[in-house]
């Protein structure tokens, strides 16, 4: 079970950074509504959000509602379409608790340029900037190789994510993580239609707030598995020079 809690005036910090969308999930309640009645509902918010790290996720938060967008030509070509996965707001603000308290430890690691403070695309360019003119300075080839790994992003494996987590962060934090990754559902909703609901064995929760972080700690060890090469990240996807990066299992 967990054991860590949380205080008013850290969720009226998070809810002041909260953006006020109409948009919401599967409970049908946006943001907007969520933000502009904390003043009034924050004790009942802090009592939700404790309870849930004694005894997990409501089951309703557990379904993503998948909205396929239009984005250009034939409407009729399924690969025309982006799909947009929708969680409960109240969800995501909880997550955005979970989400500060890892940022206390190095979740990410030293060569990812995402998610993190202070750095960015620019960053991630000029540190490969840098090996690229030490190695001329050396006189040595230097092999450039790019890969997007954001297909990689629904392939996480629950069991896999708690080998990589276990002997690194809090036993507390690690119980709430393994519970919002499992048992994970999605209903595909278009216009007033909807599907069956299918479960997922896997993934990292398209449109959370903690997927992008955790999928990056998911692979923060890849830099191991290419010891004659340098590892540069962002976000989903990596650049080395001198090696190549062995499949995700």
């Amino acid at each position: 079970m967990a054991s860590l809690s949380y205080a008013i005036w850290n969720l009226k910090r998070l809810f002041r950074n909260v953006k006020a969308k109409k948009s919401c999930g599967i409970d049908g309640i946006p943001s907007c509504i969520i933000k502009d009645s904390f003043p009034e509902l924050k004790n009942h918010y802090l009592e939700i959000f404790n309870q849930i790290l004694e005894v997990g996720l409501p089951e309703v938060w557990r379904t993503a509602i998948v909205t396929p967008l239009h984005k250009k030509s034939d409407p009729t070509e399924v690969g025309n379409y982006r799909p947009i996965s929708n969680l409960p707001s109240l969800s995501k603000i909880f997550e955005k608790c979970i989400l500060a308290r890892l940022n206390q430890t190095d979740l990410v690691g030293s060569n990812q340029h995402g998610f993190r403070k202070q750095h960015s695309t620019t960053t991630a360019m000029l540190e490969i900037q840098g090996h690229l003119a030490e190695a001329t300075d050396k006189g040595l080839f230097t092999l450039i190789y790019s890969v997007n790994m954001s297909a990689a992003f629904d392939l996480l494996r629950p069991d896999v994510f708690h080998k990589i987590m276990k002997d690194s962060l809090d036993p507390g934090i690690l119980w709430t993580l393994m519970d919002f990754l499992k048992n994970r559902k999605m209903i595909v909703r278009i216009d007033s239609k909807e599907s069956q609901t299918k479960k997922l064995d896997r993934g990292c929760v398209q449109g959370s707030v903690l997927g992008p972080a955790l999928f990056s700690h998911y692979c923060k060890d890849l830099a191991r598995n290419i010891p004659e090469a340098i590892l540069t990240s962002y976000g989903l996807s990596t650049k080395h020079s001198r090696g190549h990066l062995d499949q995700l299992r």
